[in-house]
């Protein structure tokens, strides 16, 4: 497979797995992205970009269930915990905070454990 070929297949699988090892497995998809050989510094670029766009949907939907899915989203996106609290921190400064606290609060015992400690942290915060 060509280079350009494989990398455009490697960011279709990281991409349609929302940039997450998690649902690579759970789609079987763990083993051939891997194989694709993409460096970390193009896997950062890709979840960069995965995080901008679910921070403009949390901004910018206003429809609580996918504020949800965007957050589920972002709780197995493979990046560290600070990011992921930055952009929930960047989310609440917008007109959807009280949708994007409801979504929270809602999803909760869908959330791995280190997501839930900010979750848990945010709520409090805001109660």
């Amino acid at each position: 497979m060509k280079l350009l070929n494989k990398l455009s297949e490697a960011k279709r699988i990281f991409y349609d797995n929302f940039g997450s090892t998690y649902f690579m497995i759970r789609n079987g998809e763990q083993k051939a992205f891997f194989s694709l050989g993409v460096s970390l510094e193009q896997r950062e670029i890709w979840v960069s970009d995965i995080k901008h766009n679910i921070l403009q949907n949390l901004r910018n939907i206003g429809n609580v269930n996918d504020i949800a899915l965007n957050l589920f989203h972002l709780a197995y996106l493979d990046t560290d915990i600070a990011r992921k609290r930055d952009v929930i921190s960047m989310a609440l400064d917008s007109p959807n905070k009280h949708l994007v606290l409801r979504a929270l609060e809602n999803q909760k015992t869908l959330y791995p454990e280190d997501f839930l400690r900010i979750v848990d942290q945010i709520l409090y915060q805001h109660n």
